[in-house]
């Protein structure tokens, strides 16, 4: 059974089961806490208030599926990274675990389904508008996709939505956060400079995303099926793969042909799926701790330790060692 309700019901809910319910130790002058309805399940919402900057921790999980129809919410940037659980939306901005996403100006409404028995587990950053970041981010920086520089100047409001993968660094800095040690001014102090560093961390994989587009080309379908084959060729020979030149005569396209059309195809180039390809089965192996970071870099084709690690770091924000290191993060309850 579903339970769909407005904005407006969902929020008085929310505050009246909060009225009279008991907080954990902890909460300070700059935070608020609403403690999940009891009917629909258990968990809460935590708010705590920086400067410039209102960091918001859903932690929660219904007995019902909840279908939520809200309102338009004008001149709101919001960041925002689901650690576990899935939001499903009918305007096709849908979240799952392990995504982020950044937004403002939402102009429309929307509808969003929280499903029944999992752990909600999201941090939101939130802001009155992308201009709030003007101090923060030069306009003229070369490489700010063009609507981050108009918007933070304040030329232009229109909406805007972009989702990503979120990195380990992202995830290492969400678990600091969550598990922040300190108290008082010294725990602000701290939240600020995590929130900061995951506002700088999305906007580097944001950038890196709008500026790398390439002009598109018509693709005859006999083309794409070359490129596929291509693509083929990589992830099977990982270890000792082809040269562009010779992986392009394999399947019968010129150098420029596949370079463009493998780009278009799947938004990078042929050297650029082969390294990410690499990386990615190299974070596999590391994961069961069963192998050493040297012979990891071996195994995925990598002639040396330090290029592998420099790699890795350039791909994923933290070197393999202290990938190794990373805890996984645990949701948890009032």
């Amino acid at each position: 059974m579903a339970i769909t309700l407005f904005e407006k019901d969902y929020r008085e809910q929310w505050q009246e089961s909060t009225c009279g319910s008991q907080h954990p130790n902890g909460l300070d002058s700059s935070e608020t806490m609403e403690v999940c309805p009891r009917p629909w399940g258990a968990g809460y919402k935590r708010w705590i208030y920086l400067r410039g900057i209102a960091l918001l921790i859903h932690d929660y999980e219904f007995h019902h599926d909840l279908i939520l129809k809200s309102k338009p919410h004008p001149s709101c940037l919001e960041f925002g990274f689901q650690i576990s659980g899935d939001r499903i939306k009918r305007n096709g901005n849908s979240r799952s675990a392990g995504e982020n996403f950044v937004q403002w100006d939402s102009l429309t409404g929307e509808t969003a389904q929280d499903q029944a028995r999992q752990r909600i587990l999201q941090l939101d950053l939130h802001g009155d508008s992308p201009s709030q970041l003007r101090g923060l981010i030069p306009s003229n920086d070369e490489q700010l996709p063009p609507k981050w520089k108009q918007s933070i100047k304040g030329w232009d409001c229109q909406p805007y939505h972009r989702s990503g993968k979120t990195t380990p660094a992202m995830h290492l800095a969400l678990k600091q956060l969550l598990d922040c040690p300190y108290q008082a001014f010294t725990k602000q102090l701290y939240l600020e400079s995590k929130c900061l560093e995951l506002i700088a961390l999305r906007l580097e994989q944001l950038a890196e995303v709008e500026n790398s587009s390439v002009p598109s080309h018509h693709l005859q379908a006999d083309d794409i099926e070359r490129i596929h084959d291509a693509k083929a060729i990589l992830s099977e020979q990982l270890d000792n793969p082809p040269s562009v030149p010779e992986l392009a005569r394999q399947v019968g396209l010129n150098h420029d042909a596949l370079q463009q059309g493998f780009h278009q195809v799947f938004d990078t180039t042929p050297l650029g799926y082969l390294r990410d390809q690499r990386l990615e089965r190299g974070r596999g192996l590391l994961e069961p701790r069963q192998m050493n970071i040297q012979e990891v870099a071996t195994t995925v084709g990598y002639a040396s330790q330090s290029r592998f690690c420099h790699a890795f770091k350039r791909k994923f924000g933290v070197t393999p060692r202290s990938y190794c290191k990373i805890p996984q993060i645990e949701p948890r309850h009032v």
